[in-house]
């Protein structure tokens, strides 16, 4: 591992800094559509024996990052914070809801004779779909790893002669669709943080100057790499008067989640120019390295 500067150092300081420059910002969080019980799609899907066949997502954010014009920055940030190990067990009522048996109650309404049956009797038992079986496995699999409280942000800033937003809202934003399953979960933009406001936004009065405040408070938590205050009054300590702090969200990824949003990209990823790759080889345990021993020599490594 190498310590390299903090890139942000480079970046506007405070919305001073953005307008004596000449430039714009345009920022937001990504936040889960479903309950946190439901995961995403994992580096495990995009893996396959079939070398034809294999993808890295990475190669997606590389190539979006990519088209970002001399003078533009476009930047993504995870933040996460350990979570409880048994942080599953708030979403066991999730796992009783798949699992619990479905009826239907247009089954059977009318006897060979013609009579209809009494209410009572008019529910079938339904047999669980092989779909809603994938389900249940991967929400009891996503329960069962360790997780992290996580807040994903990006923002993008550039002159304002080449200002171009969509390239951030489209371009990146897009670039998370890729674990997206529709009877899983997905990513969305938190959009009451996004750094744009229609202009029949509630409460309609001064909306240039609350989306300055709004592009503050995206530029101080990206810089400062904030976490989400969690007590009211830290929120409300920290709020502004036309920006009140109570609008970021976190979500909760697992291990393997997160495995898949962030890793080095592999060998599938064509990284060239923009990023370098580093030379380095798997080589043996060194010689003379002990492997035996007692209990005794595992004594120095207990808490």
């Amino acid at each position: 591992l190498e310590e390299v500067p903090d890139y942000t150092h480079k970046l506007p300081h405070n919305m001073a800094d953005v307008e004596a420059q000449d430039l714009d910002l345009w920022g937001t969080e990504m936040v889960l559509i479903r309950s946190f019980g439901y995961p995403i799609k994992s580096y495990t899907v995009f893996e396959s024996p079939d070398e034809e066949h294999q993808f890295d997502p990475m190669s997606v954010f590389m190539e979006n990052l990519a088209k970002a014009k001399k003078g533009e920055f476009a930047g993504i940030q995870y933040n996460l914070a350990p979570t409880s190990p048994r942080w599953g067990d708030h979403y066991e009522h999730l796992v009783e809801e798949i699992r619990e048996p479905k009826f239907s109650k247009n089954v059977g309404h009318q006897v060979p004779g013609g009579a209809d049956l009494p209410p009572i009797f008019r529910a079938a038992l339904v047999q669980r779909t092989p779909g809603v079986v994938d389900v249940l496995k991967a929400v009891e699999a996503n329960l069962s790893k360790r997780a992290f409280k996580c807040t994903i942000r990006f923002i993008y800033i550039s002159p304002k002669s080449i200002f171009y937003d969509s390239f951030a809202r489209r371009s990146i934003k897009g670039s998370f669709n890729q674990y997206g399953a529709s009877d899983l979960n997905y990513f969305d933009d938190n959009r009451i943080m996004s750094t744009k406001i229609n202009p029949g936004t509630w409460p309609f009065f001064f909306r240039l100057q609350r989306l300055r405040a709004r592009k503050q408070r995206v530029l101080q938590n990206y810089l400062h790499r904030e976490h989400e205050i969690h007590t009211w009054m830290g929120k409300l300590l920290t709020s502004h008067i036309l920006d009140f702090n109570f609008k970021s969200l976190q979500i909760i990824l697992n291990t393997e989640s997160m495995a898949g949003l962030f890793h080095p990209p592999s060998a599938l990823v064509l990284t060239g120019p923009h990023t370098q790759r580093i030379e380095s080889k798997k080589m043996g345990a060194p010689a003379g390295l002990p492997i035996y021993g007692d209990e005794k020599a595992l004594d120095q490594f207990k808490y």
